[in-house]
């Protein structure tokens, strides 16, 4: 039984050789004369944006599945450009710029940054 009502998160390894020789060794994985090495690392929460609890159902399987077909089927190049595709359009969402002003805070000394904090 699970007790436990924080976010639960798996996360997934593989490595892709070319040539050379990939051995699972209790939980460490070693690749032996291989001509390259990738690895890839995912990660995954069962996070859902939808109040109020923010949980959904984690499927591991299918997650699973998924990871290595991506990994066995796509370019790594292939994958970095989707990825960073993906996470741009969340990462663009937003813009964040601190004023550079004369109250541009790395221009006051940090005592007079106190004082000035307490007097608003």
């Amino acid at each position: 039984k699970d007790d436990y009502d924080g976010m639960k998160y798996t996360v997934r390894l593989g490595v892709k050789k070319k040539g050379g020789k990939k051995d699972i060794q209790g939980e460490e994985i070693v690749v032996t004369g291989a001509d390259s090495v990738e690895i890839y690392l995912s990660a995954s929460t069962d996070y859902q944006p939808v109040p109020p609890f923010y949980r959904g159902k984690m499927d591991k399987s299918v997650k699973f599945r998924h990871f290595n077909h991506l990994m066995n089927s796509i370019s790594y190049q292939t994958l970095k450009d989707a990825h960073i595709e993906d996470f741009s359009k969340l990462h663009s969402r937003v813009q964040f710029q601190l004023s550079q002003g004369k109250d541009f805070v790395d221009t006051i000394p940090t005592d007079k940054r106190i004082k000035k904090m307490k007097v608003t």
